[in-house]
C-alpha cells in the first residue's frame, strides 16, 4: 500500500513538473510548445548513451548523477537552438504558426531519437545507487 502511495506521488510530481514547464513556456512566449517533452527526452537519451558507451572523443563514462546534469545541459542546449532557429523567426506571426513549428520540432526529434537510439527499451541507472530504505 505504501509503495503505491509513493509511486503515485512521484508520478503526480512528474506530471506537475511537466505542467509547470508548459505553463512557464506559454506565459513567457505565448506559444503552446508541444516540443518540450521531446527536447528533454533527447537530452536524456543522449546522456544515457554517453554514460553507457562513453563521451565520443573523450572515452569517458560519466557517473549516474553526472549523467542527469549532462541530460539537463543537453536539453537546455537543444531548447536554446530551437528557440533561436525555429521560434525567434516566428515572433509576430499568428500563434498557430508557432504551434505547428513546435509540432514539427517534436516529430523531428522523435524520429531522430528513433534513428540514433533505436526502439529497444533503455533503462537509466539509479542516481542514488542500489540501496533501499525499509519503512516498518
Amino acid at each position: 500500500m505504501l509503495a503505491r502511495i509513493v509511486t503515485g506521488l512521484s508520478a503526480g510530481a512528474a506530471y506537475a513538473l511537466v505542467a509547470v514547464g508548459v505553463v512557464l513556456i506559454f506565459k513567457c512566449t505565448r506559444v503552446l510548445s508541444i516540443a518540450q517533452g521531446e527536447i528533454g527526452a533527447f537530452g536524456f537519451f543522449l546522456a544515457l548513451r554517453w554514460a553507457d558507451r562513453g563521451i565520443p572523443g573523450l572515452e569517458w563514462h560519466p557517473a549516474p548523477v553526472l549523467t542527469l546534469v549532462i541530460a539537463m545541459v543537453m536539453g537546455a542546449l537543444v531548447g536554446a537552438l530551437v528557440e533561436r532557429v525555429v521560434m525567434r523567426p516566428l515572433v509576430g506571426r499568428p500563434p498557430l504558426d508557432a504551434l505547428i513549428a513546435t509540432l514539427g520540432v517534436a516529430l523531428f526529434l522523435a524520429l531522430l531519437e528513433k534513428e540514433m537510439f533505436g526502439t529497444a527499451t533503455q533503462f537509466a541507472p539509479s542516481p542514488v545507487g542500489d540501496w533501499s530504505v525499509e519503512i516498518f
